[in-house]
């Protein structure tokens, strides 16, 4: 009998249970966390833990990790959220197809999940709490006789200044997962996250994390709501005059750029993306889209742009793009070695941090156009380039808005979450 596995159920059945509690049954089980850490990272993560700590035992362990994870541009709380996340999300994440096979966390409201609908007013406020190094799950499911397309909007209040994170997992027909991680304030601790196409899911689960490793800080207090809106569909990005660097953050209805720029031809000089290591380029204000100059110059002509694809516009009178599309598939960004020219898939504003969460050793730099200069992230520097920007005059890159086209300079290929 493998005893690593026969206490997995155990621990995932538990996830109120504090990770670091010494009960053999669950702390047995607890073992899938260093599974974890490996898995994101690698098995070196879980050697350098140990050598953290001293033969004593002396040593807090989650001071180690930490540690460790902060050499790696991670932290303990994303580390730990997405622990719990991918404990409610196993499929497709561990390695061992074995693991993904054990039993499911329970949700609290299992029995009696939400149901939600258009003629559903919002989900009343609720309250719970949350134990140390733990979490809770609540799954909401989308009415089967809805017949409107509608977004699931959640709303989070936890505790003033404890250490709390939440997360919705949207689970698909086809059994894939995507998550909305909810940017809660640093102090209110409060947020909330629209998770689009809500009546196309099977269920989304809302995940909510106690990081705190002190045990005083159990029954930490935290209030959610939810309510099913109707969906929003496309995206209106607002053009300055110059140069803007931009991207859709939905998938076009139709994304050949004489539709895209339609409306406002006469507002834009030139349309720029980055394709296989060279421009590709539109000017709306030449009879062939600019054919003859690209050619001449040896650029490509552009002629459709997709989601998650930054792309540089250069206007000469301010203007909105309005573009009618649907939520893209999957929100993954994927990027080669070198330059890449991307942007979100999602509207949805994301740190730099969370963007390139587990690749930070293959990128070099994010770059931002902002007010007319740029913002940069440097994942190799322990300021994250803060010394650089400052010498430089450039901004520091915190995070990433829908609509904004960005620069990714990596030393492979990576599939940016």
């Amino acid at each position: 009998m493998n005893d690593n596995r026969q206490y997995l159920q155990g621990f995932f059945t538990t996830p109120q249970t504090p990770l670091d509690t010494t009960d053999n049954q669950y702390a047995y089980g607890a073992w899938i966390f260093n599974e974890f850490l490996k898995t994101k990272w690698d098995v070196g993560t879980i050697l350098s833990v140990w050598l953290g700590m001293d033969a004593e035992g002396q040593n807090d362990p989650i001071d180690s990790i930490t540690k460790v994870l902060a050499d790696k541009g991670s932290s303990f709380k994303e580390a730990f959220t997405l622990f719990r996340v991918k404990n409610y999300a196993k499929k497709g994440f561990y390695k061992d197809a074995d693991v993904a096979q054990y039993a499911a966390v329970p949700m609290v409201n299992s029995e009696t999940p939400f149901s939600l609908d258009s003629s559903t007013s919002a989900l009343p406020q609720q309250t719970t709490s949350v134990n140390h190094l733990a979490s809770k799950y609540y799954v909401f499911k989308p009415n089967p006789s809805e017949t409107k397309a509608l977004d699931l909007v959640t709303t989070v209040d936890g505790a003033d200044g404890k250490a709390v994170t939440a997360t919705v997992v949207a689970k698909k027909t086809d059994g894939s997962f995507v998550e909305y991680p909810i940017s809660l304030d640093d102090t209110t601790k409060e947020g909330s996250v629209t998770v689009p196409s809500f009546t196309s899911l099977s269920e989304a689960v809302l995940v909510l994390v106690n990081y705190s490793k002190a045990a005083g800080d159990d029954n930490t207090e935290i209030k959610f709501s939810a309510q099913a809106t109707a969906s929003a569909t496309g995206a209106a990005i607002d053009l300055a005059v110059g140069w803007n660097l931009i991207d859709l953050y939905v998938e076009p209805d139709n994304n050949a750029v004489g539709t895209l720029f339609s409306g406002i031809k006469a507002d834009l000089i030139s349309v720029w993306k980055w394709t296989n290591n060279s421009w590709a380029v539109y000017l709306p204000g030449e009879t062939d889209g600019g054919a003859a100059y690209a050619q001449s110059k040896g650029f490509s002509v552009l002629s459709g742009i997709s989601s998650g694809e930054g792309f540089w516009v250069n206007a000469n009178k301010a203007a909105k793009l309005s573009v009618s599309g649907s939520q893209p598939a999957t929100t993954s960004i994927s990027v080669s070695s070198g330059w890449n020219l991307v942007g979100l898939k999602a509207n949805q504003a994301k740190s730099v941090a969370n963007l390139i969460s587990g690749h930070q050793g293959k990128i070099v730099s994010v770059w931002k156009w902002l007010n007319n200069s740029w913002a940069v992230h440097l994942p190799g520097e322990t300021d994250g380039g803060s010394a650089y920007a400052g010498s430089k005059g450039f901004a520091v890159l915190s995070d990433v808005n829908p609509g904004e086209g960005f620069w990714v300079n990596a030393t492979q290929a990576a599939v940016l979450p």
